[in-house]
């Protein structure tokens, strides 16, 4: 009969050959996997890297930070005294820009964000018949100006929650038309990496579209916008029917796309500002007043791309000149687009937005 001590030592034995054979087994399979991501690739005198371990590329960014100084004008009209919530939305903090909020005056009771996400501070007004009231916010904006030199080996399909988000049917952005969908697959063809499709649809909407500011009488949406002449689909309008149309593009083809709308500058350093009481000719009111509208992709693995056909007139170049006010992305609950500031009761008479670029 084995001793007690005897059958301790066997034990430990059986148990250390056990973990040996383990041992050896997970660096055969590590070899093995070593193997397969690193395997040559038949006609190429070097070896397939991993899809995850290709060198992505970056964006050559600056950044650039601003104080924005923004007023709003409420009036009631009517003649009684009439209590409200007015909503005043704060620009976002997105991918390339971050907002810190400085104060808002009148001090807002609650701040929440709307179906988009977009941040509003609620405001409790009760005026007086025929009265007023100024609401001040002042904002210290960082935008990272870049110029996007992506690895097109690099891209990768986004996971499915960013997919089901930023992929589904919208009121503008119809993406069961079938007229667009098959115009966005014939302008990128045979191609799957949703980089170079995402380029694709750009270059084909900068050379298509035949531009028309404000276009009257034309309702928002993809819908209405694409028109056939001398046999070729062009798109008519201004930047809303160029990002509409995009948007709706890279959503059928299950990119992920959203639209982003804020102010255009011409100098670092201005006052826009636009008076809702009375009407203007939209020729001179450009002269004090860019609103301005553009889509961003989802690409892995780099986020939210901006893509300014109108302003940049090129792909993945966002500059000094944007500050984005608004996303829109899931919701699209208006076809009214950049909300700065809401009242149910009061009418808003005047907007002003001073720019001025922070030293150091």
């Amino acid at each position: 009969m084995l001793s007690w001590r005897k059958l301790s030592m066997k034990l430990h034995l059986g148990l250390l050959l056990l973990g040996l054979l383990f041992i050896g087994l997970g660096g055969l399979l590590y070899l093995w996997q070593e193997g397969l991501e690193r395997s040559p690739v038949p006609g190429i005198n070097k070896t397939a890297p991993a899809p995850w371990s290709e060198p992505p590329g970056g964006l050559v960014s600056e950044n650039i930070t601003y104080i924005v100084e923004a007023t709003f004008l409420i009036k009631n009209e009517r003649d009684v005294s009439l209590p409200d919530i007015v909503k005043v939305y704060a620009p976002p903090n997105t991918t390339h820009q971050k907002v810190r909020i400085v104060s808002v005056e009148p001090e807002p009771f609650l701040v929440d964000r709307d179906e988009n996400g977009n941040l509003r501070m609620n405001i409790k007004v009760n005026l007086s018949p025929n009265s007023e009231i100024w609401v001040n916010m002042t904002l210290e904006i960082t935008v990272q100006q870049y110029e996007a030199d992506l690895n097109e080996r690099a891209a990768m399909w986004p996971p499915l929650e960013i997919s089901q988000r930023y992929t589904e049917p919208t009121i503008v952005w119809n993406v069961e038309n079938e007229t667009l969908r098959k115009l966005a697959r014939e302008i990128v063809g045979d191609e799957d990496n949703p980089l170079i499709m995402a380029r694709k649809l750009a270059y084909w909407i900068d050379e298509n579209l035949e531009y028309k500011p404000n276009p009257e009488n034309l309702t928002r949406g993809a819908n209405y916008c694409v028109y056939r002449r001398n046999g070729n689909l062009i798109i008519f309008g201004d930047c809303t029917q160029a990002a509409d149309v995009y948007i709706t593009f890279a959503r059928s083809l299950g990119i992920p796309a959203r639209a982003v709308s804020g102010l255009i500058l011409m100098e670092k350093e201005e006052v826009q500002w636009r008076n809702l009481s009375m009407e203007e000719d939209p020729d001179r009111m450009v002269e004090h007043w860019r609103p301005h509208i553009w889509p961003q992709v989802y690409l892995e693995p780099w986020g939210w791309i901006d893509v300014d056909m109108l302003v940049e007139h090129s792909w993945g170049v966002y500059s000094w000149r944007h500050i984005i006010l608004e996303v829109e992305g899931e919701f699209v609950l208006d076809v009214e687009w950049l909300k700065m500031v809401e009242s149910m009761v009061f009418d808003v008479e005047y907007i002003e937005y001073k720019v001025t670029p922070l030293e150091g």
